[in-house]
């Protein structure tokens, strides 16, 4: 189950070293980390006026998050 947060939020969590940053990740980078994991949770996301703008997800115990609108955010969620 995700919740919603404010953008501010997860950018905070990418600044102090909560999350990893995937938002310049190459696509291929990405789709091996999920391809590769045992578990995928979706924990936050922030959704403003033209929709989603952020998400955070759990990758085998490590949080992963992308804190603006990416190609890399629709793959995560």
């Amino acid at each position: 189950m995700s919740k919603q947060v404010k953008q501010k939020y997860i950018r905070e969590l990418i600044n102090t070293g909560g999350a990893v940053d995937v938002t310049k990740w190459t696509d291929d980078e990405l789709s091996k980390l999920l391809m590769g994991a045992g578990t995928v949770e979706r924990l936050c996301y922030s959704h403003g006026r033209n929709g989603c703008n952020g998400a955070v997800v759990r990758v085998d115990g490590r949080l992963y998050a992308t804190g603006c609108r990416s190609s890399n955010m629709f793959i995560l969620l």
